[in-house]
């Protein structure tokens, strides 16, 4: 009966969204107060890094159409998977997968909007584990109802799974926030930011520090991307052009340390911050 309850629920949500195409999304909030809108950019838009899904969350005006723009993020290197409102219409929940289809690509990284405060969080993962399924429903209040890992079964040739209801007011103060539009100064005082490039490279990230860390492309504007939380002695190989440059922070957005690609791969070990 519960499963076929949360599948109505699925079901019921799923018919409120509105997607125009693969790049366009949007939904209303339950209370027809909040709109949400998820695009997917290309390289030949706002000159932003392609793979870049654009959050943002809006009034809803009477008509249905976006109204005063309260939050905007950007998301790198994913693709939208689903995305809901809770019942009480104070949290907008969304899955991802990476955009290139390995390195994690067996779980489904949430993030979540936050009407109260009107901020987005990560680091769901962190607090709760890690989510194998991409769908998932809700219960009022705010109960999202995940498909997380289960670390306590025994070893079984399929990942072995659990449904577990997730109180998102609750585990909020947990998580991260994201969309920082703090540019990085260089030592001569100008803002590091992204230049139009040419040249595609690679770089990886090693972390070999004892602690998890935040990988950000810094934009064309020195706005903060994030791209990749790695914890410690996780690897990650990110494409990306010579012109730009890569930041590393701690899990409080403390700067750590910023990577300019080379003409070959490059591989960065990151032991720490760096000394000043």
């Amino acid at each position: 009966m519960k499963n076929f309850i949360i599948a109505f629920l699925i079901c019921h949500i799923a018919a409120t969204a509105r997607s125009d195409s693969e790049n366009n999304w949007s939904e209303a909030s339950p209370d027809k107060t909040l709109l949400a809108t998820i695009r997917r950019l290309h390289a030949d838009e706002d000159e932003k890094y392609p793979g870049l899904l654009r959050v943002t969350v809006f009034r809803r005006a009477p008509d249905g159409t976006p109204g005063q723009k309260l939050a905007s993020t950007d998301i790198g290197g994913r693709i939208l998977q689903v995305a809901h409102w809770s019942p009480d219409s104070q949290f907008f929940l969304f899955t991802t997968s990476l955009s290139g289809g390995a390195h994690g690509g067996w779980h489904y990284t949430p993030f979540l909007y936050c009407a109260a405060d009107q901020s987005f969080r990560s680091g769901l993962e962190e607090v709760v584990g890690n989510v194998l399924a991409s769908e998932f429903g809700f219960e009022s209040p705010d109960l999202a109802v995940l498909t997380l890992q289960d670390g306590d079964a025994p070893g079984a040739e399929e990942m072995p799974s659990k449904q577990v209801k997730v109180s998102l007011s609750k585990i909020l103060p947990k998580l991260e926030r994201e969309g920082s539009e703090e540019t990085v100064p260089t030592e001569k005082g100008k803002d590091l930011k992204s230049e139009a490039g040419t040249v595609k490279t690679q770089i990886t990230f090693v972390n070999r520090s004892k602690q998890p860390v935040k990988v950000y492309w810094l934009g064309y504007k020195g706005e903060r991307v994030l791209y990749k939380t790695l914890k410690a002695s996780e690897s990650y190989t990110q494409d990306t052009f010579m012109t730009h440059p890569w930041l590393i922070t701690d899990l409080h957005h403390n700067t750590w340390d910023v990577y300019m690609p080379t003409v070959q791969p490059r591989t960065v070990i990151i032991m720490g911050p760096k000394k000043r």
